[in-house]
């Protein structure tokens, strides 16, 4: 290192000074002596001159000038190592600084991660409601469209004229529907049974066309096909038959039969022809709706239209302007849920608060109609669509509440993600300011920098990148004895690998001083 001494040529230019004028009072006694004295007085006053001159002034001159500088000399390098001292001190205050900063950074980043975990996790659970929306929807789509078949199926029954007039003027049949509805149709025994059932009626039908169209003998002819029509009575189902069809043949067929019969025979007896003719007639007429009835019976037995004949008593009194009023409810209110299914379906980033109230306005006034409908004391009665139609409102007011319910869950997730993305905000506020400031750090620290600052003192700065999981670095092993490294034993991980850094290590030298700046890590024994 260059000192502010004068350097050499101070003491070449006193030495000079001093020559000369050594050389001028040697000039004057030689001059003196030469006159009065030989020359061994003139050579004995000459060295006696050059100690004196030496002795007395020159070297104690000289020893002063030497003393003067060598102590300037031991004050600027005192001076020289504080400098290097607080050289050192203030690089390894700029090396903290940076792991200060770096772990400043890792905890924000953390932050920054957990944060943006938790504002994901919002957006999914936002996505996973869209879906319980869409399902809450369908479910009430279904129990519509269930409600709907019904309905098809009642008014295709009612449009059934044939039937309905059979109903209506023999009430009585209706017992005998739902007798007839025990029996399984599949079964082929059965239902050979109830072909020779029809055969026979078609009989004693005929039978009774022939008492009315009589005219000779009236009396005895009759009487002979009415004992015929009770033998036929009795063999109806004269053969083994299921236990279901004697019940259907026992509670129904035999009575009535019997009771026409027994009026027939009375009429004979009293040879009331005029009677016999018309309680023939009555019978012809009840034969021929009593086969149609299960004629038609049989083919609803073998469709879905089956559990109709369950309630065939409550369809007959239902009020179908009611039931249409119904239908069409039921068909706007599916369109509805429909058009709503499709737009939240097609929507590849649905606005679930939109959604939301864009629902529950559509179906305002749907909730109110089916709530009373569904206590309508006259459609209760029909068990099967009452049932359905509480299914729909029961649906219509779940929908109703998960609405309402989401509707909040959305305000919430709104406000929270708000707040997460001002978090995020500040957080990346930070994290660049940091960035900057770590990177100014990081130019200071750089070697050329240095060395340009300082380029008569020998400055080396060496950073060595710690990072947690990573291996620590193998050229720098004997740094683990330092104080601030710590060792853990941990089975499951390599050796030397590191499990927690607060920064990096720096190794600083300035001149011959070299010290390290460790931060405190975890390394895996």
């Amino acid at each position: 290192m260059n000192t502010n001494l004068k350097d050499n040529k101070n003491y070449i230019e006193n030495l000079n000074i001093f020559i000369e004028k050594l050389s001028n009072e040697i000039e004057a006694k030689i001059t003196n002596s030469l006159t009065n004295s030989d020359i061994d007085n003139y050579i004995y006053e000459i060295n006696t001159f050059y100690y004196k001159s030496f002795h007395e002034e020159f070297f104690p001159f000289y020893k002063k000038q030497i003393e003067k500088d060598i102590s300037t000399l031991y004050g600027i390098s005192r001076q020289e190592d504080m400098i290097k001292k607080d050289i050192m001190a203030n690089i390894k205050r700029y090396a903290k600084l940076y792991n200060q900063l770096k772990s400043i950074t890792s905890v924000l980043s953390e932050s920054y991660e957990s944060v943006n975990s938790h504002l994901l996790k919002i957006i999914r659970e936002q996505d996973k409601r869209t879906y319980e929306l869409l399902y809450a929807l369908k479910k009430v789509e279904d129990s519509l469209i269930e409600l709907d078949n019904l309905i098809k199926l009642v008014n295709e029954f009612h449009k059934d004229k044939d039937l309905i007039n059979i109903l209506n003027k023999y009430p009585g049949h209706v017992s005998a529907v739902k007798l007839f509805n025990i029996i399984d149709m599949s079964d082929s025994k059965q239902a050979e049974t109830i072909n020779k059932l029809l055969i026979n009626l078609q009989y004693n039908i005929k039978l009774l066309v022939k008492i009315q169209v009589l005219n000779d003998n009236f009396i005895d002819n009759a009487s002979l096909i009415i004992s015929e029509l009770k033998e036929n009575t009795l063999n109806l189902l004269k053969e083994k038959t299921p236990a279901n069809l004697q019940i259907f043949y026992e509670h129904h067929l035999k009575n009535q039969f019997l009771m026409y019969l027994e009026l027939l025979t009375m009429y004979i007896k009293v040879k009331d022809k005029d009677k016999v003719i018309k309680i023939s007639q009555e019978f012809e007429d009840w034969l021929v709706s009593f086969v149609k009835l299960i004629e038609k019976t049989v083919v609803y037995e073998t469709n879905e239209k089956k559990f109709l004949l369950d309630n065939i008593s409550q369809v007959i009194q239902l009020d179908f302007a009611m039931i249409s009023k119904l239908q069409s409810k039921n068909t706007k209110t599916s369109d509805k849920i429909k058009n709503i299914i499709n737009d939240l379906s097609d929507s590849s980033e649905p606005d679930l608060d939109f959604f939301t109230k864009h629902t529950i306005d559509e179906l305002s006034d749907v909730t109110e109609f089916f709530n009373m409908i569904s206590n309508n004391p006259v459609l209760k009665s029909f068990g099967i669509i009452s049932s359905a139609t509480i299914k729909v409102n029961m649906e219509l007011s779940l929908l109703e509440t998960k609405l309402n319910l989401l509707k909040e869950k959305v305000n919430h997730s709104t406000n929270v993600t708000n707040q997460f993305l001002n978090i995020i905000n500040i957080l990346n506020v930070y994290l660049n300011t940091l960035s900057n400031i770590r990177g100014d750090l990081e130019r200071l620290l750089a070697p050329r920098n240095i060395n340009r600052t300082w380029k008569d003192i020998n400055i080396r700065v060496e950073r060595i990148q710690i990072e947690k999981d990573k291996e620590f670095p193998s050229d720098y092993l004997y740094l683990l004895d330092k104080a601030r490294i710590e060792t853990k034993i941990s089975p499951n991980v390599k050796p030397n690998t590191v499990l927690h850094e607060e920064g990096d290590i720096f190794i600083i030298t300035v001149d011959e001083n070299i010290e390290e700046e460790v931060p405190y890590i975890v390394v895996s024994a």
